[in-house]
């Protein structure tokens, strides 16, 4: 049969043979690979470059495509709305891009956000102030004698309510709402009055009065006025900031020199509360600060549009005209004057044009035009190029920007869908640079199968070791075995050899049969302890040793294992001498067992005494712990062996034991088991012809 270590051999070579082969055979497909990419690289470039314009084009189109969806959006379909400026104002970024500017126009170009001319425009024409009451100018005259002539307003409040819920037009129903809040005033009924107010806002907010004056900022005015003259100064300026807020986003339609001087009135109001500084919080103060900063964005947005209008936006309609690009939106360069074919965007900003389409007929009813950061563009464009020039070993450059020798000019793309058209170029790279490039990845992927090999050898070599531990664990079972054999013989032999004396007669007198007698039960002994290690120590490896815990005096053990020793030490000459503390020492312990390991400990001193007869057990006691120590001082402990000996089968050469009955190698294995099944450690020292020492150190406050 072959032995562990051919058959390992003929293993080993096995795997690294083919591993070897492969590595060689993948290394040559790589050189190949190679070859074949360098003679297939130029056919790519043109593939990529035109992957690349796709892609660019697609980017710039996706810019068009974001704002198209802004433009869409309820608030983009409705020209002057305040819903529409205020998103104006939020908005930051277009597809992730920051946007500087944004402007609406309409279908014939002209602006409308956010710059808005001065003219006058009303929802409602104004009349001469009458209204006509038609059937109902009766119950009208009746119910305003009431208020006016006899004062008495709680019957003209009834009127006025029951007319009211007749199916009136709504000028006559906002006049009577602001009859029946007057009426309320007149008797003090100041929540009743609000209540009419907020109705009269609530329904009729864009409704003109007969002097085309919008309900909703007179029915404010009225309720701030109200809440002034009831002290509730807070609700008045909640109205008031209100008032604010829709006069700024054009909440109604009025000229701008109207609103102007509403919110100026309205500010100044404001301005004059503000200065109270315990009646108002900080919310309050916050809003009014918010609408203030607002007021100044929207007056720089609206001068920014007045010169828009009058620099760029005339050129920027008619490259748009010329590329047919209204009705679907495109991209175009600040610099709309440059006569140059192509130009770099390095620097510049990016205008964004969509057409704003009538959600009902899809007709363009306006365009909106977002100002984008030129550099972010730029950033993005780069990376699109690189992401895809770089896995291929290329490199780009945009019109007019040189590149390190290195590289050589290869082919040009432009981008039509911005204007003017941007212009790359992609650059290849030259033999050497190239050639850099694949020594690079062969190198890499030699390396890759060197550390594959490395990684098999490192593998076979952690496999030996086992194999050796395995042999030596084999070997150490073998010698247990024999030497297990050989105890056990010894006594059997005996116990044989006895009982056929006395079973044939053969004894010279009764003295000889007591001694035989005795020799029996001796050799008896002999055979149960031995079989009671083996089996203790195969209990203790399976984890099934129970320890039986209890307080015990650790003088009384020793005491009682030298007694027994005793008699042996005694027989071949040695004396043992003890040293222990006056007092009892007590702690929790399995007696038993822990008087196995000093019986252990004393008959070790004995076999490796050499010349030396003197043993000496000792214990030294403190607060925290208990260290018990076995002395001898004979041959010691070689130091190749020092780390072996608390090991199971093991045995010291038999060259060096004097008397080897009962050793089986496994008195220390057991020792150092039982010690720290007790919660303690066992230390030695030793030293060549010296003698050895063994400490057992057992801790106090575990054991208490």
């Amino acid at each position: 049969m072959a032995s562990p270590f051919r058959v390992f051999v003929i293993f080993a070579i096995g795997i690294i043979l083919p591993a070897g082969l492969l590595g060689y055979l993948g290394f040559k497909s790589f050189q190949y690979e190679n070859i074949v990419l360098k003679n297939q690289s130029e056919q790519r470039y043109t593939a990529i470059a035109d992957s690349i314009q796709k892609n660019a084009n697609d980017f710039f189109l996706g810019l068009v495509d974001a704002l198209h969806l802004l433009s869409e959006s309820e608030a983009f379909q409705k020209w002057n709305s305040p819903l529409m400026i205020n998103q104006v104002l939020r908005t930051s970024d277009i597809k992730g891009f920051p946007v500087k500017r944004l402007f609406v126009f309409d279908e014939q170009e002209r602006m409308v956000v956010p710059y808005q001319s001065d003219g006058s425009a009303t929802v409602g024409a104004a009349t001469d102030g009458e209204l006509d009451w038609g059937s109902f100018a009766g119950d009208i005259h009746r119910i305003e004698r009431l208020e006016f002539v006899d004062k008495n307003n709680a019957e003209a409040i009834k009127g006025y309510e029951a007319l009211k819920s007749k199916p009136l037009p709504d000028k006559l129903q906002t006049a009577l709402l602001k009859n029946i809040a007057s009426c309320y005033r007149k008797i003090n009924d100041t929540r009743s009055a609000e209540t009419a107010y907020i109705e009269l806002i609530k329904r009729f907010d864009h409704y003109p009065d007969p002097v085309g004056y919008p309900d909703g900022i007179l029915g404010r005015q009225l309720l701030a006025e109200l809440y002034d003259a009831t002290a509730q100064k807070e609700k008045a300026l909640s109205v008031r900031l209100d008032l604010i807020e829709g006069i700024l986003f054009s909440r109604w339609n009025v000229s701008s020199v109207q609103a102007e001087k509403i919110r100026k009135q309205v500010e100044d109001a404001i301005a004059g509360k503000m200065a109270d500084a315990q009646a108002f919080g900080k919310e309050e103060r916050e809003r009014w600060s918010s609408l203030q900063s607002q007021k100044s964005r929207l007056e720089s947005l609206r001068l920014s549009g007045k010169e828009f209008l009058k620099s760029e936006w005339p050129i920027a309609v008619k490259r748009l005209q010329s590329h047919g690009w209204l009705d679907k939106g495109g991209v175009l360069l600040s610099e709309i004057n440059s006569k140059k074919k192509s130009v770099d965007i390095r620097g510049n900003e990016l205008m964004v044009v969509s057409p704003v389409l009538d959600s009902s007929s899809h007709h363009r009813k306006g365009l909106m035009v977002a100002i984008l950061d030129g550099p972010s563009v730029w950033k993005v464009l780069d990376s699109i190029l690189m992401n895809q020039t770089q896995p291929a070993g290329l490199t780009f450059a945009w019109a007019q920007i040189s590149v390190t020798s290195s590289w050589k000019p290869g082919l040009k793309r432009s981008l039509d869908v911005i204007s003017p058209a941007l212009t790359f170029t992609l650059f290849f790279p030259t033999a050497d640079a190239q050639g850099d490039f694949l020594r690079h990845r062969m190198w890499t992927y030699g390396g890759m199968i060197g550390l594959s090999l490395l990684v098999i050898v490192i593998g076979l070599i952690v496999m030996l070791q086992a194999m050796k531990r395995e042999k030596e664990n084999a070997d150490l079972k073998a010698e247990f075995v024999a030497n297990v054999s050989h105890e056990l013989r010894t006594p059997l032999t005996a116990i044989s050899y006895i009982g056929e004396r006395l079973n044939l007669g053969r004894f010279k007198s009764q003295e000889e049969v007591k001694e035989f007698y005795s020799m029996l039960g001796e050799e008896t002994n002999h055979l149960r302890e031995l079989i009671e290690d083996i089996l203790d120590f195969s209990k203790m490896m399976g984890g099934k040793k129970v320890y039986r815990k209890e307080p015990t005096s650790l003088t009384e053990i020793i005491e009682e294992a030298h007694a027994r020793f005793d008699v042996k030490a005694r027989a071949q000459g040695f004396s043992v001498s003890l040293k222990l503390p006056s007092e009892p020492v007590t702690l929790m312990l399995d007696g038993k067992a822990i008087r196995q390991v000093v019986l252990n400990l004393l008959d070790n001193a004995l076999k490796y005494s050499g010349d030396s007869r003197e043993i000496v057990v000792g214990m030294n006691v403190s607060s925290k712990e208990v260290v018990l120590s076995v002395q001898d001082f004979g041959i010691g402990i070689p130091s190749q062996e020092k780390e072996k000996i608390f090991e199971k089968f093991y045995r010291v050469g038999q060259g060096m034991v004097r008397d080897t009955q009962g050793g089986v190698g496994l008195g220390l294995a057991m020792v150092k088991h039982i010690v720290e099944g007790h919660g303690g450690r066992v230390t030695f020292i030793s030293a060549d012809g010296k003698g050895s020492t063994f400490f057992l150190t057992f801790p106090r406050e575990e054991q208490r």
